[in-house]
């Protein structure tokens, strides 16, 4: 299952999203005054006028490398898919948020990311109770057929993930990282598990690699998919 969008429309939103400081907010702004392809088109002096900064302008032709990367990324399996904000696989609740995230990349079922879902957070340095807690408790919402989704980090998030998966539910990790550098590499082998009866997601294009200041940004996604948020055990500050 791939995009709706065509190639050209979706080369488009990808193009616009690779400039520096085009995030939800910007694209919004951008997609009131025209589409996509439309503005992609548009000559140096109509992109200054419509918001686009000099910096941004000089970022537009290197752009093009980046998004031919990205469409490499999707055409290598039929288990990569790309959603936009226009796509109708994209996930009404996420629209919702300040600034829903311009594009989705997926690995595994894009359907998923509509379907009810808790969000199950906690420590990374958490307690064996804390562990078992969190695997028992997301086994319990798999079995009342809730997703799981979380951060696919150490501790809390793993084992929400796995307890969701051993109880034979759903789960969605949410990256703060393109989906070419699973991060933590630890959890390399239950991300593969996870697409096979889940989805990765990520707002970073797949050859992104893991930054701190990402992982912030990618919580108000999990918290932007899901019902409600189980903290679990939460480390202190």
């Amino acid at each position: 299952m791939k995009p709706r969008n065509n190639d050209s429309d979706l080369a488009a939103w990808l193009k616009l999203s690779c400039l520096p400081g085009i995030g939800g907010v910007k694209m919004n702004k951008l997609l009131a005054k025209d589409t996509p392809r439309n503005i992609i088109n548009s000559s140096s002096e109509q992109l200054y006028q419509l918001g686009l900064t000099n910096k941004q302008l000089q970022a537009w032709a290197s752009a093009d490398k980046e998004v031919d990367a990205c469409l490499t990324w999707l055409a290598t399996s039929t288990n990569h898919h790309i959603l936009t904000l226009a796509d109708p696989l994209y996930p009404p609740l996420l629209k919702q948020v300040v600034a829903p995230p311009p594009l989705l990349f997926v690995e595994g079922n894009p359907t998923f990311l509509s379907q009810p879902q808790i969000a199950m957070v906690g420590s990374r340095n958490a307690s064996f109770d804390g562990l078992h807690h969190a695997r028992q408790f997301a086994a319990e919402l798999a079995q009342q057929e809730l997703i799981v989704t979380s951060g696919l980090a150490l501790g809390i998030d793993g084992h929400a993930h796995d307890g969701a998966l051993q109880a034979g539910g759903k789960t969605i990790a949410v990256l703060g990282s393109g989906l070419e550098h699973v991060f933590p590499a630890r959890h390399r082998g239950l991300a593969q598990r996870l697409t096979e009866n889940g989805a990765l997601v990520s707002e970073f294009r797949p050859n992104a690699k893991p930054r701190a200041e990402n992982f912030p940004r990618r919580n108000r996604i999990i918290s932007g998919l899901s019902l409600g948020v189980l903290v679990v055990e939460a480390a202190e500050k």
